[in-house]
C-alpha cells in the first residue's frame, strides 16, 4: 500500500514538472519561432498544448479526484465559445433570418442553383474559418486552464513572470542588434523586406512586437518592485535617506541585487526597442499605460518614489535612444498626411468593418470572416489585400456581433473592477506590485489593440492569455497570505 502510495506521488511529481516545463517552453517559443503566425509554428504550439492538457489529465487520474480551480472569469471564456460553437450550428432558415436577414441573403446570393432552397443555414458565412478560429480559442482557453490550475502557487508564478522578464529582453536586445547593424534577417532565415528601417526582432511586424514588448515590460516592472521590497520605501520607510542612497540600497542593498539589476536592464532594453519600432500606436498606448501606472501607486502608497523609479526608466531610455539616433523615429511619428491617412490608411477600414457589423449586428458574420466579408464593404481607392482590420475591438464586433463584443467588453470590465478593488482595498504593500504590473500589461495592449491586430499574432494572444491567468490567481487572497508566510 505504502510503494502504490509513494508510485503515485512520484508520477504525479513527475507531471507536475512536464506541465510546468512545457509551459515555461511555450512562453519562449511563441515569440522566437516568428511570433506563432505561421502554419508549421502554430501547429506545433497547439500540439504541445494539447499533449501538456492531456498530462494535467492523466495526472487527475492518478490521483483519483478532480482538482478544478473554478473562477468567474470562466464564465466568461465558456460563454465566447458557446457563441462560437453557435455560430457554426445548422439552424433553420426562419431562425437566421429572425436575427441575421443578411446571412440569408448572401447565402442565397453565394448559391449557384437559383431553384436551390435550403432549409437549414449557419450564422457564420465561411464556417470552415470560424471552425479554424474556433481551434485557436480552445487552445487559448486550455493555456488559461492549465496555469489556474497548475500554477497556483507563488513559487511558480514567479517562475512564469521571471521567463516573460527573459524573453522579453532577449527579444529586445536582439532586435536592437537587428535595428543597429541594419540586419534585415530573422536568424538569418527569412528575409523582411516589408519592414526595413523598422525594429522587429522576430516578429513580421514592428506594432505587434511592441505590443509584446509592453506587456514585458509592465509585468516585469511590477516584480522588480515586488523582489526589491518596494513596498518598504513607498510605504514611508527609510524615508531619511537620500534620493541617490535610496536608489542604492533599492538595487544593491541585500543579496538579491543581481537580479534586480537584470530585471532593469531588460526593462530598458524593452522600453528603447519599443521606440525604435516606430510604432505610433505603440508609443502612444505605452506612454498613456505609463501614465497610468504612475498615477495609482501614487494613490495606492502617497509616495513620489514609484514616480522617481519611473522617471528613471524614461531619461535612461531617451538617453540610449539619442546615442543611437533618435532622428529617423521622428520622421515617422511627424510625417503624415491626414489626408491620405483618412481615405486610404485605418479609419477608411474601421468605417467599412462597422458597416460589416450594421448589416450582421446581433451574432455578427462569423469568428475570422472579415478577410472574406471586406472587399465587399471596402470604400478604398487602394484594393490592397486587408486581412483585418486593424482594430481588434471593432473586428471582433463585425465577426461575432453585440454578443461576442459585449462578452469581451465585460470580460474586460470585470478584469479592471476586480483589479481596482484588489488594489485600493488590500493592504498589502509588495506583492500588489505584482498584481498592478499584470493589470497594466493587459491594460496596455487594450488600448494599442484600437488601432491595432495585435491578437491575431499568436504570441501576442499566448502571452496575454498567461498574463490574464496569473492575474486571475493574484486576486485570489490566499496568495498574498502565501506571500505573508
Amino acid at each position: 500500500m505504502l510503494r502504490n502510495s509513494q508510485n503515485q506521488s512520484d508520477n504525479s511529481s513527475l507531471l507536475d514538472r512536464l506541465i510546468e516545463w512545457g509551459i515555461l517552453l511555450l512562453i519562449f517559443f511563441t515569440p522566437l519561432a516568428f511570433s506563432t503566425v505561421e502554419l508549421w509554428s502554430e501547429a506545433t504550439m497547439e500540439g504541445i498544448v494539447l499533449l501538456i492538457f492531456i498530462l494535467w489529465i492523466i495526472k487527475m487520474m492518478s490521483e483519483k479526484k478532480i482538482k478544478y480551480i473554478w473562477t468567474s472569469f470562466d464564465l466568461f471564456v465558456i460563454s465566447f465559445i458557446a457563441l462560437i460553437i453557435f455560430q457554426m450550428l445548422p439552424l433553420p432558415v426562419s431562425l437566421v433570418k429572425l436575427f441575421s436577414p443578411h446571412t440569408v441573403e448572401l447565402v442565397r446570393h453565394l448559391i449557384s442553383d437559383t431553384s436551390a432552397n435550403p432549409r437549414f443555414l449557419k450564422i457564420s458565412i465561411v464556417p470552415w474559418e470560424t471552425q479554424g478560429e474556433l481551434i485557436k480559442v480552445l487552445t487559448y482557453a486550455m493555456i488559461y486552464l492549465l496555469i489556474i490550475n497548475n500554477f497556483n502557487s507563488l513559487h511558480k508564478m514567479k517562475k512564469i513572470l521571471v521567463s516573460i522578464s527573459i524573453i522579453g529582453g532577449i527579444e529586445a536586445v536582439y532586435g536592437l542588434i537587428q535595428y543597429i547593424s541594419g540586419d534585415e534577417m530573422l536568424f538569418r532565415f527569412t528575409r523582411l523586406d516589408h519592414a526595413k528601417g523598422r525594429l522587429i526582432g522576430t516578429f513580421p511586424s514592428a506594432d505587434h512586437f511592441s505590443a509584446y514588448l509592453q506587456m514585458c515590460i509592465f509585468c516585469t516592472l511590477g516584480y522588480l518592485m515586488y523582489i526589491g521590497d518596494f513596498g518598504g520605501f513607498a510605504s514611508g520607510r527609510k524615508q531619511k535617506l537620500s534620493f541617490i542612497d535610496k536608489v542604492r540600497r533599492f538595487f544593491l542593498e541585500d543579496d538579491k541585487w543581481e537580479g534586480k539589476v537584470a530585471l532593469f536592464i531588460s526593462i530598458i532594453s524593452m522600453c528603447t526597442a519599443i521606440v525604435f519600432t516606430k510604432s505610433r500606436a505603440g508609443m502612444l498606448s505605452l506612454i498613456i499605460s505609463i501614465i497610468c501606472f504612475t498615477f495609482i501607486t501614487r494613490i495606492k502608497f502617497s509616495s513620489k518614489w514609484s514616480v522617481a523609479i519611473v522617471g528613471i526608466i524614461l531619461v535612461i531610455t531617451v538617453l540610449i535612444g539619442a546615442w543611437i539616433g533618435m532622428t529617423p523615429v521622428f520622421d515617422r511619428y511627424f510625417q503624415i498626411n491626414p489626408n491620405e491617412e483618412f481615405e486610404e490608411g485605418r479609419p477608411s477600414i474601421w468605417v467599412s468593418t462597422f458597416n460589416i457589423f450594421r448589416d450582421f449586428p446581433i451574432f455578427g458574420s462569423g469568428l475570422g470572416t472579415f478577410v472574406h466579408m471586406y472587399p465587399s464593404y471596402t470604400t478604398r481607392n487602394n484594393q490592397g489585400w486587408v486581412n483585418h482590420a486593424h482594430n481588434d475591438w471593432l473586428e471582433i464586433l463585425s465577426d461575432t456581433g453585440i454578443a461576442g463584443f459585449g462578452i469581451v467588453i465585460a470580460g474586460f470590465f470585470y478584469l479592471t473592477f476586480k483589479g481596482f478593488f484588489k488594489i485600493f482595498i488590500t493592504k498589502e504593500k509588495q506583492l500588489i506590485w505584482v498584481f498592478i504590473g499584470n493589470y497594466m500589461a493587459i491594460f496596455s495592449i487594450a488600448i494599442h489593440c484600437i488601432t491595432d491586430f495585435n491578437l491575431k499574432t499568436t504570441a501576442d494572444s499566448f502571452l496575454l492569455v498567461v498574463i490574464i491567468a496569473i492575474f486571475i490567481l493574484l486576486s485570489r487572497s490566499s496568495v498574498f497570505l502565501m506571500d505573508r508566510k
